[in-house]
């Protein structure tokens, strides 16, 4: 019998300047890779097309459930108001953040720019929020916030 990853075990977490949060009550996230493919001319010897690699970019996306104020893990998640001052503070500094997404079969690592938050209030159901983050350079498996001597 095949044992398979869950998806309720892979966490996406932010840093906060002093550690990796993880994303209060996640519903789902993930991540999606692409790589771009530039087409040269062919020449009169050879009819095909020759195609090289293009440029390389990652994309994060996340959905969670709001937490309340006096939620017991407020403090210890990622909450939606956290991620809004993370973002400010990167938007007013001009600086990526950190990303990690750990509990699949490796763990990833990033920095990147959050591309959007939104929120839903719905008037039947919990709040919740959507979180996107483009990426920068390459997903990575060591945390670039590990400071070796």
């Amino acid at each position: 019998m095949s044992k398979i990853v869950q998806g309720k075990n892979v966490i996406l977490s932010l840093y906060d300047g002093t550690a990796y949060l993880p994303i209060g009550c996640l519903t789902t996230n993930g991540i999606s890779e692409s790589q771009d493919v530039t087409e040269g001319e062919p020449n009169k010897c050879d009819t095909t097309t020759p195609k090289s690699q293009g440029s390389y970019t990652y994309e994060l996306s996340g959905d969670a459930v709001m937490l309340a104020l006096d939620d017991p893990d407020y403090s210890a998640k990622a909450h939606y108001e956290q991620i809004r001052t993370i973002w400010k503070t990167s938007r007013d500094a001009g600086t990526a953040i950190n990303w990690s997404q750990a509990g699949s079969n490796v763990d990833y690592f990033g920095t990147g720019f959050i591309t959007a938050l939104s929120a839903d209030f719905p008037t039947d159901g919990s709040a919740t929020f959507t979180i996107s983050i483009s990426g920068i350079g390459e997903v990575l498996e060591v945390d670039p916030m590990i400071v070796v001597p």
